[in-house]
């Protein structure tokens, strides 16, 4: 296969992994309804855990982080092509997954957050920024109880955690890596526009912790 023709394969396939839309066959799976007209109607993770449970949540959540995370780790770790360094093309992968999740064709392009999608993709791109992710997402999901929040403070922190740590381990960042931590969190942001004006209403539900 030449390198063009594996380009435009890779770009389907990172869009076509993205849109799997786990939440929505989770919950047709095992309550025969359509997601989209429970709880928050969205077909994300934390939509299941209202309308499902705990465990078929943490399925979907795993799944939706493993979109992100497989192809651009193996992308991130090969041979690239002759018009796109491996790292660079990781980048357009893990984007591409992201639009997938967000604009799932299968869903009438109206799919989830693309918070566990992004997570699989930097953890692939940058491990060390894992687990202080984590314990920034952790920590305001406790303090306010609301899934919305804790997932974008955490994006927003994405940036700026990768800048932090570049510095501290005296490692100089990719400009190409930089742009792609903040679309990424813009475009999880924007997914979450219903979200934010539930928050200015007084109507974000909580989570039960």
């Amino acid at each position: 296969m030449n390198d063009v023709l594996f380009f435009l394969v890779l770009i389907i396939v990172s869009f076509g992994v993205g849109s799997f839309p786990t939440a929505y066959l989770m919950v047709k799976l095992l309550l025969k309804k359509d997601i989209r007209t429970l709880g928050s109607k969205n077909s994300g993770a934390t939509n299941v855990l209202r309308t499902a449970g705990l465990m078929p949540a943490l399925l979907v959540l795993c799944i939706d982080f493993l979109k992100g995370f497989l192809l651009v780790f193996i992308v991130h770790h090969g041979a690239g092509v002759a018009f796109f360094p491996a790292k660079h093309l990781a980048l357009l992968v893990g984007g591409l997954a992201v639009l997938g999740h967000i604009f799932s064709p299968w869903l009438k392009f109206n799919g989830g957050k693309g918070v566990a999608t992004g997570a699989g993709i930097f953890t692939a791109l940058y491990p060390p920024l894992f687990p202080f992710c984590m314990a920034i997402f952790v920590i305001v999901l406790f303090f306010t109880r609301r899934m919305s929040i804790a997932s974008m403070v955490t994006a927003v922190s994405i940036p700026l955690v990768s800048y932090a740590l570049h510095i501290w381990f005296h490692t100089g960042i990719d400009l190409a890596y930089l742009v792609v931590s903040i679309l990424i969190p813009v475009g999880v942001i924007l997914a979450h526009r219903k979200n934010i004006l539930r928050l200015f209403a007084g109507t974000e539900p909580k989570i039960s912790l």
